[in-house]
């Protein structure tokens, strides 16, 4: 299944997203210790800390859809509405595959 590939492929580049965000969050340097910079440098490392905190937040929403389509594929239930049962357009699935209603219901 095409669709199938895509999410897959999806879900292997969050997984490699995260990877770069926790190399990037300047709390996991080692050297860091809360204190060792001056005011302006550690308001920096904060803010930087708090970007990737919600990056990460946003690709663990997007990591669980696109599990849930993939789960929803084993079932076989994958393309259906989950507010009203009907297909889901194959355009909105092509265009966002792990979509788990219809556009009516979205």
């Amino acid at each position: 299944m095409q669709l199938k590939a895509k999410l897959e492929r999806k879900k292997a580049d969050l997984e490699h997203e995260f990877g770069i965000m926790k190399s990037e969050d300047s709390y996991n340097d080692p050297d860091r210790t809360v204190g060792n910079a001056e005011d302006a440098d550690e308001a920096f490392e904060d803010t930087s800390h708090l970007e990737t905190k919600l990056k990460e937040e946003n690709a663990t929403r997007a990591l669980g859809l696109v599990e849930k389509a993939l789960a929803k594929i084993d079932l076989g239930t994958y393309g259906l509405c989950e507010v009203g049962g009907e297909p889901i357009d194959e355009a909105r699935l092509q265009a966002f595959p792990e979509a788990t209603t219809c556009v009516d219901h979205a």
